[in-house]
């Protein structure tokens, strides 16, 4: 399997990660649930690295791209139904 596939592999699991943060965190701890999802994809990330025996790059960069595929997932798990709080009446 390339580090490619791999690679994608990781990102299908963001927002099982995501979700996840949300029960254990709970509502209002935004930074602490990206921190936690961000610290898990490194992890992962680091992994694929030693399996596939490549290298990222550019590190830095390469995060930043992570955290906006989190943001994204974020973004779409909000404007989701499981996420809309019931309407009162």
């Amino acid at each position: 399997m390339t580090f490619f596939r791999r690679l994608l592999g990781v990102f299908k699991q963001i927002p099982l990660l995501v979700a996840g943060a949300q029960q254990l965190f709970g509502a209002g701890t935004g930074p602490i649930k990206a921190d936690f999802v961000s610290s898990q994809v490194a992890d992962l990330i680091g992994v694929i690295e030693a399996v596939a025996n490549k290298d990222i790059m550019d590190e830095k960069a390469f995060m930043e791209g992570i955290d906006m595929v989190r943001e994204g997932v974020v973004r779409c798990l909000k404007a989701s139904v499981m996420y809309q709080k019931p309407q009162t009446q």
